[in-house]
């Protein structure tokens, strides 16, 4: 039968952590966008034109990072809240098998 125990999953990593909040098809378009603006930034001329891009990069790429950051807090608050619920669990159990 085994022992009276939950089994563990592999603690996850920081880069780990930070792929599977970035592993995601909206920031891929916003990486692209910042690519883009990025480009425009560089090959332009104009400098109204260029500090829009800058700011643009900068934004996207500030909003990238905290939807990271954020994600990654959550997900520790999480993992922290199953293990107070697994150290909660009773290690001692007294159970009956086949009528004995």
């Amino acid at each position: 039968f085994g022992p009276n125990q939950m089994t563990e999953k592999d603690k996850t990593t920081l880069l780990e952590r930070i792929w599977h909040q970035i592993n995601n098809v909206l920031v891929y378009v916003l990486i692209t966008v910042a690519v883009v603006s990025l480009i425009q930034a560089v090959t332009t001329t104009d400098g109204d034109t260029r500090f829009t891009a800058w700011f643009q990069v900068a934004l996207i790429v500030s909003v990238i990072t905290l939807n990271t950051w954020i994600g990654i807090y959550q997900e520790g608050n999480a993992e922290k809240a199953a293990d107070a619920l697994k150290n909660m669990l009773s290690s001692e159990a007294r159970v009956i098998r086949s009528g004995k």
